[in-house]
């Protein structure tokens, strides 16, 4: 008999997580998913394949889909050495509520702003915060605060990484 490929492979699909806090918005796709991250930073994918993400039209990196995904993990030996940091004070700046701790959510008048453009994530930090790009996002989505600052962004980014190796660790086997 003839087998279904798409229900099997409909089967096989699981949800990962990406984390900087659960970061909701953020455009994936992989060979066979698509969509944005929802509340949680879910996103779905099917073991083995690869994964890309997008801020708007800024490509953040390709990585192997994991259960759970973070900036980091989308660095490569490549990358300027801020493109960590550009990248975590932009999502923490995007946040709707201006607070990660409880998640960030880049709403969709961000969404529609970061469509027309590409961020210089892979530039130095000093560059960065002083392009027009940058600038005029501030402006455009967050009723211009600034960008968040390296070290709040860096503290809560290990916040999240220890909070959530904290709950594997405590999880009984």
């Amino acid at each position: 008999p003839q087998t279904d490929n798409s229900i099997a492979e409909r089967s096989n699909v699981v949800e990962g997580q990406f984390l900087d806090s659960a970061v909701e918005g953020l455009w994936y796709e992989t060979d066979t998913q698509y969509g944005f991250t929802n509340e949680y930073g879910s996103f779905s994918y099917i073991p083995g394949e690869s994964i890309r993400f997008y801020l708007g039209s800024t490509f953040l990196g390709e990585v192997l889909a994991q259960a759970e995904l973070t900036p980091l993990d989308l660095m490569t030996a490549a990358d300027d050495p801020d493109k960590l940091q550009n990248l975590l004070r932009t999502l923490q700046t995007l946040d709707v509520d201006s607070d990660p701790s409880n998640g960030i959510t880049i709403n969709d008048t961000a969404q529609e702003y970061l469509d027309q453009f590409v961020l210089p994530l892979n530039s130095p930090a000093f560059l960065y915060e002083a392009s027009t790009v940058v600038q005029d996002m501030i402006s455009a989505v967050t009723n211009g605060t600034d960008l968040k600052s390296a070290v709040d962004s860096f503290i809560h980014f290990r916040e999240t990484m220890l909070s959530t190796r904290r709950s594997i660790d405590e999880t009984p086997i």
